[in-house]
């Protein structure tokens, strides 16, 4: 019984994960237009906590 419900679980998985990688790749597509993953930072901050970064000051000091 147990063997059953195991193997039930585990297709249930395969499912979900193939629809997710589906619906992943058809968001990439250009004709959906959405992004895939974080909002980058404003080029002048980056640039700002390198300068930062490579004087050895901290951020929190600014």
């Amino acid at each position: 019984m147990f063997t059953m419900l195991g193997v039930i679980a585990e297709f249930e998985r395969d499912l979900i994960a193939y629809r997710t990688a589906e619906g992943r790749e058809r968001a990439k597509t250009k004709t959906q237009g959405k992004h895939m993953g974080r909002v980058g930072k404003a080029e002048k901050d980056v640039k700002k906590a390198l300068t930062l970064f490579r004087t050895g000051i901290k951020w929190a000091k600014c």
